[in-house]
């Protein structure tokens, strides 16, 4: 049976939510939007997630509005497809963070659907100093350069990653600024996308500047967590997918990737129609 203390929330905002489960939800959003959304409560999260099946994006597409998704939403992939997904912590009151959640999810989709340009919605005050939450027994060896923002390497199988962080939040180079053909954009951006699933907060950035050069990341956005607590999560994620991000820096390995394991191989990614 669903406990009263997250189903009352949950009613009383979506009326016509359907259970699916001890903590889980259907729900209608009232923005226009008919995606299958799921709501639920896990870990102390209010966690709201909806397939990306009719948004018709590549990976490297997703990976480039990912950055200007409000604080709290990102977009990733599983072997299942691609998603929407949006957490919030409970802090004892369902109802608030319910609503803002919910808030923050139905902004990130007019985001991703064109309603909204791609701007971000969090305009709360950012953190006075860079080091604030940061552990004082933590290992992380930063380092403050002239601009105010701290640096250090993040490790992985093959090598190590820079990792900046400011006040905006903290992010670690994947791949540096570059001429890189359609096959390495999909198929870095697709790893990133799918190891992020797998931690939280984290998400797989893009930005293509206006000569074409690709630059990818891996960023936690700020006022998430702690400072601490993102170095953490972006060490997880790289130490996952690093490796893998490096090799595919190969175009060769990049349109091998994208044949055979894409997940966006069986609707004819931009990759293989170019190649084509």
């Amino acid at each position: 049976m669903t406990s009263t203390g997250t189903a009352d929330p949950v009613r009383t905002l979506f009326p016509g939510a359907q259970c699916l489960g001890s903590a889980a939800w259907s729900v209608a959003l009232q923005n226009g939007h008919h995606h299958q959304t799921r709501l639920a409560f896990r870990d102390g999260l209010v966690i709201l997630t909806a397939p990306l099946d009719e948004i018709h994006r590549s990976a490297s597409q997703l990976a480039q509005i990912n950055p200007f998704l409000p604080s709290g939403c990102r977009m990733l992939c599983s072997v299942n497809g691609a998603w929407l997904a949006t957490e919030m912590a409970k802090d004892g009151d369902v109802q608030s963070a319910l609503s803002s959640a919910v808030q923050l999810f139905q902004h990130g989709l007019d985001v991703l659907c064109g309603a909204v340009g791609t701007v971000s919605a969090d305009n709360k005050p950012r953190p006075e100093s860079l080091t604030e939450g940061l552990d004082a027994n933590s290992d992380w060896q930063l380092t403050e350069g002239p601009d105010g923002t701290m640096t250090a390497r993040l490790s992985h199988r093959n090598g190590s990653f820079p990792v900046a962080v400011s006040a905006t939040g903290s992010a670690v180079q994947v791949l540096g600024p570059g001429d890189y053909p359609p096959a390495v954009r999909e198929a870095v951006a697709e790893v990133l996308l799918r190891a992020t699933a797998k931690v939280r907060f984290v998400r797989a950035c893009a930005e293509e500047s206006s000569d074409g050069r690709w630059t990818a990341w891996l960023g936690v956005p700020p006022l998430i967590c702690s400072i601490d607590d993102a170095l953490t999560a972006l060490a997880l994620v790289c130490r996952d997918c690093g490796a893998e991000a490096c090799a595919l820096g190969d175009p060769a390995l990049a349109s091998l990737y994208c044949e055979i394991s894409s997940v966006w191989r069986a609707f004819g990614p931009p990759t293989l129609e170019e190649r084509r």
